[in-house]
């Protein structure tokens, strides 16, 4: 069996733009195409690149496969604007792109306020590239700054920094539309990520005597953590995957 690995991928830079990207993915540009008997639509990759990205200001940017300037897709939703976006996860079947808005609380910038804050305020959110529709899919959330779909596409974990967890909303199956706590930390969580086999790497930072140990911990479809790599580093590591 070949042993896990957390995968890495470096970025292209395909665009010069002021924004600040707090997210990037890859996709699949999707054409549509009719097909009769079987709906009014069916999605073929015909092997060209986009670059989707998550700005904390800007919203959902997208870069074309020739370069470029990153076009806005979605800055708001129902007339309001976003409080903060942090992250994204793009389902690579059906060409939806999941997304989370961490909350205004997080334009201050000071962690120690942000964490005392008890913000619930934070939303996770769907977006998809075919009918540029937004759906709200789960509220109340404290401080969602990663997600990461899972191997089969039934559930995304979502990091909620501030309630110091893991939150699995289901997207498929019998609890479709539901979320649980799907695991907790004594420390910061800060970003997760699927690995090639299904499992997960998360960040986590614990500070003691004014140092900060970032932790990379892998875990398998349970929760269960089954590889930990620790760091002495005075900032937050992050964790970045091939999904």
């Amino acid at each position: 069996m070949v042993p896990p690995v957390l995968l890495t991928v470096n970025f292209q830079h395909l665009g010069s733009s002021n924004f600040h990207h707090e997210s990037l993915a890859l996709n699949l540009l999707l054409s549509i195409k009719k097909k009769k008997g079987d709906g009014p639509y069916t999605a073929v990759a015909d092997g060209r690149i986009v670059k989707y990205e998550v700005d904390a200001y800007y919203g959902i940017l997208v870069v074309g496969p020739t370069g470029g300037l990153a076009t806005q897709l979605v800055t708001s939703f129902e007339g309001t604007r976003f409080g903060f976006l942090d992250a994204l996860n793009i389902d690579q079947k059906t060409g939806v792109i999941y997304f989370v808005d961490a909350g205004a609380i997080f334009r201050i910038g000071d962690r120690t306020t942000i964490v005392e804050s008890r913000d619930t305020s934070g939303r996770l959110f769907k977006y998809d590239i075919r009918t540029n529709q937004v759906t709200l899919l789960l509220t109340g959330l404290s401080g969602p700054v990663g997600l990461s779909l899972s191997k089969d596409s039934s559930y995304v974990l979502i990091i909620e920094y501030i309630a110091q967890r893991i939150r699995r909303f289901w997207l498929k199956g019998p609890k479709e539309n539901s979320s649980d706590v799907f695991r907790k930390f004594e420390g910061i969580p800060d970003n997760i990520r699927r690995t090639v086999l299904g499992d997960f790497w998360e960040a986590i930072a614990n500070t003691k005597q004014n140092i900060t140990y970032s932790i990379g911990q892998r875990i398998n479809q349970l929760g269960k953590v089954v590889e930990t790599r620790h760091s002495q580093l005075n900032v937050m590591i992050l964790l970045l995957g091939l999904l």
